[in-house]
């Protein structure tokens, strides 16, 4: 498979609109990953686009995968890797105003608790500027 017929292949899923959108009005972006892979004749690109869905009002990472080696290119899954924990929501339960302390957070991804406490600085510490 050469350049132009992997191009031509992805601008036909975008056509179809089968191609993620980093301009989403219903997801906030977050970040994104483009991974690809080929040999002589197979080829893979994998696009992960991780948002705030104002939809679902949580986390989304949508997969999206095209090349010679799947059966049907384009959107491929979405997870919801993040939830709140009770102890400090992101969101408030009625307004769903964000509600994150981003120097002090607690969340559970992929059912696992994560905590972040950024570190106070501290003027009295010797050769402190």
């Amino acid at each position: 498979m050469n350049t132009n017929q992997i191009l031509a292949d992805l601008d036909k899923h975008a056509f179809e609109f089968n191609f993620p959108v980093l301009n989403n009005a219903y997801v906030e972006f977050g970040a994104a990953r483009l991974t690809a892979f080929r040999k002589a004749q197979d080829w893979l690109i994998c696009f992960e686009i991780l948002g705030f869905s104002t939809r679902e009002i949580a986390f989304v990472d949508d997969l999206y995968a095209y090349g010679s080696c799947i059966e049907k290119g384009g959107y491929i899954s979405e997870s919801v890797p993040l939830t709140s924990t009770e102890e400090r929501p992101l969101l408030d339960r009625e307004t769903n105003e964000c509600l994150a302390d981003w120097s002090n957070w607690s969340i559970n991804l992929y059912g696992e608790r994560m905590r972040s406490r950024q570190p106070r600085m501290s003027t009295d510490r010797p050769g402190f500027p």
